[in-house]
């Protein structure tokens, strides 16, 4: 008789506890939130939904200031879901909620279309028809003779270079 070994028991230990787990996410982006919300406020609007094992809300890494949106973590995929549902465009501070579930990305970098080298440059490098293209692009986006800034109708085209791009804008004399 052929016994199975500690791995394999192990994997179909695991495979049972996914099928036990109850479907759904248990952690939620909530959005569009006043400034002054703090991680207390979330908690205490989500918790009658069910137990809140966390909240993150995210900040201005500058400023210190809130970005206005966050991440809370349920311990119930029902009661996140319930949450959900009647939390999603529910008036807080005057602005209405938004609250969706999150979907775990796994390494962001993979979802770059930017290698490594080209991200520290900061942007692709063009070849001299691509950057016309693109220079023609970007012209069209302006009104001739418009300022960028001031809506001037006195003003002329410059090419502005930023952090080794180059832009073409109107500005005033």
């Amino acid at each position: 008789m052929v016994m199975p070994t500690q791995a394999e028991k192990n994997r179909a230990a695991a495979e049972a506890e996914k099928l036990k787990a109850p479907p759904g996410p248990t952690r939620l982006y909530v959005g569009s939130l006043h400034f002054n919300i703090n991680e207390q406020m979330i908690k205490a609007i989500f918790e009658p939904f069910g137990t809140v094992e966390s909240v993150q809300m995210i900040y201005d890494s500058e400023t210190g200031r809130s970005k206005g949106y966050g991440f809370l973590q349920f311990k119930d995929a029902d009661a996140a879901r319930q949450a959900m549902d009647q939390m999603n465009g529910f008036e807080l501070a005057g602005r209405p909620m938004k609250v969706g579930p999150v979907t775990e990305r796994g390494d962001s970098s993979s979802y770059s279309f930017l290698d490594d080298e080209e991200y520290e440059k900061g942007g692709v490098e063009l070849n001299s028809t691509a950057r016309a293209a693109l220079m023609a692009k970007l012209s069209q986006g302006h009104s001739a003779g418009v300022c960028c800034q001031c809506e001037s109708v006195s003003a002329k085209k410059y090419r502005v270079q930023t952090r080794g791009r180059l832009y073409l804008h109107t500005f005033c004399v």
